[in-house]
């Protein structure tokens, strides 16, 4: 978008739109840098140029801004030293003493994958679907399953198949 708008703003009239309203009318002015306005026609093809123009350095602002926000943003997550990280830096045995803020991602996965559900049986025989098998010989309801645990499993995030 910021692209976008820089494009559109490239070579555009240093000129701006002023607009005066009276009641329900409304007249418009071309000012110039020198600040002398000039009353433009209500067909005058310049007002939608302006505007358009006017709308465009506005949302360019913006953008830009919000473009640096996220970078900002982006960057303090990225960084090494987070409030999360506190409790996998101690020791082990001083963790057993305290309660984290949040659960570390790897002994939320090995707690949730020791969870006992009751698993969808699937067999060989079943007529309502046909059965397909992912590498690890798990049988699935469909291809889209099975491609998506393959999915998983080549990138090492845990699934439950019917959880």
């Amino acid at each position: 978008m910021i692209a976008q708008k820089k494009r559109a703003l490239r070579g555009v009239s240093t000129d701006r739109l002023y607009a005066s309203q009276h009641g329900k009318t409304v007249q418009f002015y071309r000012m110039p840098q020198d600040g002398h306005k000039e009353y433009l026609k209500a067909d005058s093809t310049l007002i939608p140029r302006l505007a358009q123009k006017e709308y465009d350095q506005n949302v360019l602002k913006v953008a830009e801004l919000e473009e640096k926000m996220v970078g900002k943003l982006v960057a303090f997550y990225d960084r090494q030293d987070t409030a999360e990280l506190q409790y996998e830096k101690m020791l082990p045995a001083k963790r057993l003493y305290v309660k984290p803020i949040r659960e570390p991602d790897d002994e939320y996965v090995r707690r949730w994958l020791a969870e006992p559900y009751p698993e969808l049986v699937i067999t060989d025989d079943s007529e309502e679907f046909p059965n397909y098998y992912n590498d690890s010989g798990e049988i699935m309801r469909s291809k889209s399953e099975m491609i998506i645990a393959e999915m998983l499993r080549k990138k090492d995030i845990p699934y439950r198949h019917e959880y």
